[in-house]
């Protein structure tokens, strides 16, 4: 009857020798510690070689990447640089081009202003210069009033010994010109104007 009573029932209570049903033992109130649960080693995964190579690669690549653009920095800071530097020695050379160029119109300028007075200093005077002593009739008329004047004025200077003051030597000068011109407008085209002139200053009194 004892084992009968000792007989574990459902639900994990048994009945003792004295009717008394007993609950089974907690571990967590006897204090005693319970066994945890250990999961079964994982396996590790093999990773095929192919794939390993292809990981490899791609860091490679990063790597290569980041040292690219590192060097691509530090090169477009020195060519920046290399700009700035550029742009002040342009800046400095167009400045020195535009003092040269100043300073070639400055030179030109003097040497037009010089040339102008050179030429006005040796400009000949309105007496100098005249070629019409042995020209024809036509030759007189068809030539400038400068020229004739000029030629009226060496037959002036021949003329006479005596000196002259600038105003009667330009007087008798232009008045001989004139006598010249008319005569030959009225005379015959062969005389020349060595007759002409002989006429006219004797006709003058000069």
């Amino acid at each position: 009857m004892t084992e009968k009573n000792n007989r574990p029932r459902k639900g994990g209570m048994r009945e003792d020798y004295t009717g008394k049903i007993e609950k089974p033992k907690d571990n967590r109130q006897t204090g005693t510690p319970s066994k945890k649960k250990t999961a079964p080693p994982s396996k590790k995964k093999t990773v095929p070689p192919s794939q390993k190579a292809a990981a490899f690669k791609d860091e490679m690549s990063k790597i290569i990447q980041e040292a690219e653009q590192k060097r691509y920095d530090e090169k477009g800071s020195k060519t920046k640089k290399r700009d700035s530097i550029a742009t002040r020695y342009l800046n400095f050379r167009e400045i020195l081009i535009i003092m040269a160029v100043l300073a070639a119109c400055i030179i030109l300028v003097h040497w037009i202003v010089l040339m102008l007075t050179t030429s006005e200093e040796t400009e000949k005077e309105w007496y100098e210069g005249g070629t019409l002593h042995l020209a024809s009739v036509q030759e007189w008329l068809a030539a400038t009033y400068g020229n004739r004047v000029a030629t009226a004025a060496d037959f002036v200077k021949n003329s006479s010994d005596t000196k002259m003051n600038m105003a009667l030597f330009t007087s008798r000068a232009v008045s001989l010109e004139r006598c010249i011109t008319d005569a030959a407008e009225k005379t015959n085209p062969t005389h020349t104007i060595v007759d002409l002139s002989s006429m006219c200053l004797i006709k003058l009194g000069f």
